[in-house]
């Protein structure tokens, strides 16, 4: 062996032979068993989507889905005949359910209870369930319409963890010199998906039906759960708990130490502890968590016929207008964000000027000035 080579430890050696042998198996977090799988991929025979690709194909699909059906949902919510006193009851159960579900998650990836690959699965099967009780809301008169609306949107928040497992695997199966590259074209994807969904939901919403959009989107998660299920490799349990048991296929690879639930525990303790203990991160997920508590309570996109009433707009029109703002919004981040941060010495500076736009804008929207 070159002395200038990585060292591989014996458990290394035979999760190595084992990609070798044609088994899909996912890298650990060693970034030598990483870059083993790269190769792996590369050298297999015929055309088969490397990991990046296949989360990139994933996301956009997702995101995809959910932009057909999110601008429209009010409208689900008038023909569900949910009151306006329940539809905010109901979008702090979402938002509370998003917590709840996000920690749960959290906890049972760090004790090992549930896969990353196994997170996106069940957020694409609860998805595709969620999305097809909207679709039965998609015309008046359909019997307990609310109580359907209002359990698929829990459902949603509780699984829904597509962006945060997608990026954890990501970075799994990326190395330092391509994960920006990386990341920006899941991001890139995203944004994408939200240009162009709206604008076909709203098209669908027009001349197909009201539930088209809503059933469309249930079968293309459905689709994504395939995907996932067949092409994205089965990850080896992370080391950081010192074992790497097998994949999930149930074959046993190597065990080097046993780890208990207590152990577990206080690894998932530590992390969330991690979160307060350092101020600036403390400072950014408090700024984060206010920022998005009063653009929530404000939005108009919460507000039942809103442009309707203000502006004489159709219900499907409301898909129009998210694919434009997210047009402006790709617009600015592309090519303008970077010479605005220079000119405006930062990006602490630039956020308060932002703060202060956005009020001007909500105060002009609200006070019916720009109405023609």
């Amino acid at each position: 062996m070159s002395p200038d080579g990585p060292v591989r430890s014996p458990a290394s050696e035979q999760i190595n032979n084992i990609a070798g042998s044609g088994d899909v198996v996912g890298p650990t977090s060693n970034p030598n068993i990483a870059e083993d799988s790269e190769r792996t991929h590369e050298l297999r025979p015929g055309f088969r989507p490397t990991v990046p690709q296949i989360l990139h194909f994933l996301v956009l699909l997702d995101m995809f889905s959910v932009s057909l059906v999110l601008p429209l949902l009010q409208n689900y919510y008038v023909f569900a005949d949910v009151k306006p006193a329940l539809r905010e009851f109901v979008s702090s159960l979402y938002s509370a359910s998003q917590i709840f579900g996000g920690l749960i998650n959290g906890a049972m990836n760090d004790t090992g209870m549930l896969s990353r690959r196994g997170t996106l699965l069940l957020s694409f099967g609860g998805s595709a369930i969620s999305y097809g009780l909207i679709g039965t809301t998609g015309s008046k008169g359909v019997g307990y319409a609310w109580v359907r609306i209002c359990f698929s949107r829990i459902l949603v928040g509780l699984v829904k963890q597509t962006f945060t497992a997608s990026t954890a695997i990501l970075s799994t199966h990326t190395t330092n010199e391509n994960r920006t590259t990386e990341l920006g074209r899941l991001q890139a994807g995203s944004t994408f998906a939200w240009i162009v969904g709206p604008t076909v939901g709203a098209l669908l919403y027009k001349h197909v039906s009201p539930s088209a959009p809503a059933y469309v989107a249930s079968m293309l998660f459905v689709i994504n759960l395939i995907v996932a299920y067949v092409l994205l490799p089965c990850e080896l349990e992370d080391d950081r708990y010192g074992k790497v048991t097998g994949d999930c296929n149930g074959d046993e690879v190597v065990e080097q130490e046993q780890v208990g639930n207590r152990g577990r525990i206080r690894i998932f303790i530590a992390n969330v502890r991690a979160c307060f203990t350092s101020q600036a991160l403390a400072s950014v997920v408090c700024a984060t968590l206010l920022y998005s508590w009063v653009t929530r309570a404000t939005s108009v996109n919460s507000i039942p016929r809103y442009y309707e009433d203000m502006y004489g707009i159709e219900p499907h029109q409301r898909g129009f207008i998210s694919s434009y703002l997210y047009v402006l919004s790709f617009i600015v981040q592309t090519s303008l964000l970077r010479p605005l941060l220079r000119l405006l010495g930062g990006e602490r500076i630039a956020a308060c000027y932002a703060s202060f736009g956005l009020s001007i804008s909500y105060l002009i929207q609200a006070t019916g000035i720009m109405k023609i």
